[in-house]
């Protein structure tokens, strides 16, 4: 009788040191399950972060340039249709992108030349955003000035949008245009992505209404352009910069020399 107690008791013992360490090789096991997801999440997230500093994430949702563009239109030779619309007559096939809307401010004069055959005549196709007026100013003083130079005539004209729901902006533009009369504005809406449709307005501008310059120059409103060392160019491109040339730049030293010792 004390032989099967004693048996019985050591079973348990058995059973109980069984159920214990088995217990614990299972919280091992758990809490290194879970250490290894932390280290998985951990090396995710910071591949992700990776890939989006280094900007390299953006190959994998770029849309396919052979798939999508390499065909971006007509399957035809250029070079006819360039000859035709230099003889004055219609293509043979139109143009995809057409430049159909309307003008709010024209100003068909602006380009009205009244120079020798030998004087330089350009204007400054200024692409500007609506509410830039100060930029428009102070390009108007510095190098759009149309009275500067004697020997060439140089016109500066801007080009704007509209900002639905801003009349108060409307309105500065219209007594900028009664001030100046350099405001060519389209009826489309005047953001960064339409820069396209400003671009194809000002060309469509020139192109109807300039017949007579003989030199453009497109820019925008935080630009600065040296109209002399343009008009040295234009009048030796040859030869230029060697020939009447200058730097932009002040001749006088702003900050002493002895500073930068090298």
């Amino acid at each position: 009788m004390e032989d099967g107690v004693k048996d019985y008791k050591k079973k348990i013992r058995k059973l109980i040191m069984y159920l214990y360490y088995s217990c614990r090789l299972r919280g091992v096991a758990l809490l290194h399950r879970k250490w290894v997801f932390s280290q998985l999440v951990f090396l995710i997230l910071a591949l992700i972060l990776l890939l989006y500093a280094s900007g390299t994430y953006q190959y994998f949702i770029a849309t396919s340039f052979e798939k999508h563009y390499i065909h971006w239109g007509p399957n035809v030779t250029l070079e006819p249709l360039f000859e035709q619309i230099k003889n004055n007559q219609v293509p043979s096939i139109m143009p995809i992108n057409v430049y159909n809307h309307p003008y709010i401010y024209l100003h068909k004069d602006k380009c009205v030349m009244t120079g020798s055959a030998t004087t330089i005549s350009i204007v400054y196709v200024v692409k500007s955003s609506i509410e830039n007026f100060q930029r428009r100013n102070v390009i108007r003083k510095t190098w759009g000035q149309e009275t500067r130079f004697h020997h060439a005539v140089l016109q500066t004209v801007f080009l704007l949008g509209i900002r639905p729901g801003t009349p108060h902006l409307q309105g500065l533009v219209d007594a900028e245009v009664t001030e100046h009369a350099d405001i060519v504005q389209g009826e489309f809406l005047d953001t960064y992505f339409n820069n396209t449709i400003k671009t194809m307005m000002g060309l469509h501008w020139t192109y109807h209404n300039c017949p007579d310059v003989k030199y453009f120059l497109f820019a925008d409103d935080d630009y600065f352009i040296s109209t002399k060392n343009v008009l040295h160019f234009l009048q030796d491109p040859i030869n230029y910069p060697q020939l009447k040339s200058f730097p932009i730049r002040l001749t006088v030293e702003l900050v002493p020399s002895s500073i930068f010792v090298n």
